[in-house]
């Protein structure tokens, strides 16, 4: 037996064949350490657009999701995700290895949500539970709604404002299942920050007013070339001491008073509806905007066009015949208003 062990071991080449083996066991362990076992954590991770690989690295070590970040590096470039990694937002569990956390990265397991522009809360809430990134959409309302909750985000961003309506960026997202509300907001709120705010902060007027006149242009119409002429007539009748009289303002009442419900038809009854939301028995702008609106109706509501229009009816073919004066806005709601509901 010692001369066999002397004979494995007692040459130069055999020695340096034990170290190699030594060294690739050691080293396929430790790869394995890296990759492969559990990371043991239990955390959410937002990915930015435009980040590169060591960007995702960093933000990835933060939160000691990394366990080898030269490693972990070689890997995303040999698989070829460096180059697909999109801007997300998903949890990671403490059964997770790396290798499946690298999956999400470039969108394997992922749902792709679009909310589109004019969105208010209550129709982004029912979104995201019918595609299941989250569980409640009742919970969710609770993050946009609730005084102290929307106050820690918007604190958190440097925002203005009393809910996160008209902060909740429309855009592409891509989530992970049943995430918590709190870290989807977050991540609109944040998208916001990116793409909404700076074209926003161009305004020389307050922010949080122009981003309350864009939610109501936004529900107002999604033709852009109307826009900045929807705006012209708003800041006409607030500058005159006008009511706006926008019925999407008293249909924001309606779903705040009634959890997000709205029938679809507006009657006489609801433009008496006691909420200073209704902008027919209220002068000024309400206190909140009432969507979350698209840069189209942001760019309205700081470039306005220069109009003496005062009143505008919808012709029902998704464009509005404006007027200068009552008498001719009469004349055009008996034709395209009443005129319609006659036939």
């Amino acid at each position: 037996m010692k001369k066999y062990l002397l004979k494995l071991y007692g040459g130069k080449e055999n020695k340096l064949l034990f170290i190699v083996l030594f060294l690739f066991i050691a080293f396929s362990l430790y790869v394995f350490y890296v990759l492969v076992f559990p990371l043991g954590k239990d955390t959410c991770v937002t990915i930015e657009e435009g980040e590169s690989a060591k960007d995702v690295l960093k933000n990835l070590d933060e939160k000691g999701l990394v366990r080898d970040k030269t490693l972990a590096l070689y890997y995303i470039k040999v698989i070829g995700v460096e180059k697909r990694i999109m801007p997300s937002t998903f949890c990671v569990t403490p059964g997770d290895n790396f290798i499946k956390l690298v999956s999400k990265l470039s969108l394997k397991g992922l749902k792709k949500v679009v909310i589109p522009e004019g969105f208010d809360s209550f129709e982004v809430a029912e979104l995201l539970e019918k595609e299941g990134v989250i569980k409640d959409r009742g919970e969710f309302l609770k993050v946009v709604f609730d005084r102290a909750r929307a106050e820690s985000v918007l604190k958190t961003y440097n925002l203005p404002g009393l809910t996160l309506e008209g902060y909740l960026a429309p855009s592409t997202y891509y989530f992970s299942d049943n995430l918590q509300p709190a870290v989807v907001a977050d991540r609109m709120v944040k998208r916001f920050t990116k793409t909404i705010l700076p074209e926003l902060k161009k305004t020389n007027s307050s922010i949080y007013q122009t981003l309350v006149v864009a939610s109501i242009i936004q529900r107002e119409t999604y033709e852009v070339s109307e826009m900045p002429i929807i705006a012209g007539v708003f800041y006409n009748r607030l500058k005159r001491g006008m009511p706006l009289q926008a019925d999407p303002t008293v249909i924001y009442a309606i779903k705040l008073e009634n959890g997000g419900y709205f029938d679809g038809s507006l009657s006489r009854r609801d433009l008496s509806i006691n909420s200073p939301y209704n902008t027919y028995s209220n002068p000024g702008l309400p206190p909140t905007p009432i969507c979350n609106p698209g840069i189209d109706a942001i760019k309205a509501a700081m470039y306005p066009s220069k109009t003496d229009y005062l009143y505008f009816v919808s012709m029902g073919n998704g464009r509005h015949f404006f007027s200068k004066d009552l008498k001719t806005h009469n004349i055009a709601v008996e034709k395209y208003i009443k005129g319609q509901s006659n036939e």
